[in-house]
């Protein structure tokens, strides 16, 4: 049982943020990984690293670690950074738990302070689907807040 997923991930990072979004999403990630074996346990994630290796993905890279969480090992998927500006696309189809879009959603928000206004991921379910939109506000002593904004869709099923 699960979701079918098809999401799309537009980012670009905040100049000279890049090293530090990869250190804060490779300790998120290993805070969150499961220590019980490749099935993982409730609360814990299981990155499906090997795989990942297998389908030459370098998982110690920030591109790689963004392709685990989009279950780039599964599924068609495709990235490209040769965008303007800047901007990375990634795009992934795949089967997950139904709990995997709180992973990306969380994800997502541990990558939202690096990121720049604009950054979004849209993530489709066979329920509905959900757009993530990176925010900030820029305050007087010259700091920034990062805000994660979510709008969600649901589908509704009528009966016949």
């Amino acid at each position: 049982m699960g979701d079918n997923y098809s999401v799309c991930l537009d980012i670009k990072f905040r100049e000279g943020k890049r090293d530090e979004a990869r250190d804060s999403l490779r300790k998120w990630m290993e805070k969150k990984e499961s220590r019980y074996g490749p099935k993982g346990s409730f609360g814990n994630v299981c990155w499906c690293r090997e795989e990942c290796r297998k389908n030459g993905i370098d998982t110690d890279t920030l591109e790689g670690m963004i392709k685990c969480i989009l279950a780039f090992h599964q599924g068609s998927c495709r990235y490209d950074n040769e965008c303007d500006g800047g901007w990375e696309t990634y795009r992934s189809e795949f089967r997950g738990s139904y709990s995997w879009s709180s992973v990306m959603e969380d994800a997502m928000s541990e990558l939202a302070p690096y990121l720049e206004d604009g950054s979004s991921m849209s993530v489709g379910r066979d329920d509905g689907y959900d757009e993530y939109l990176v925010e900030s506000e820029k305050y007087e002593d010259g700091t920034r807040r990062s805000m994660l904004s979510v709008t969600t869709r649901r589908r509704i099923w009528e009966g016949e």
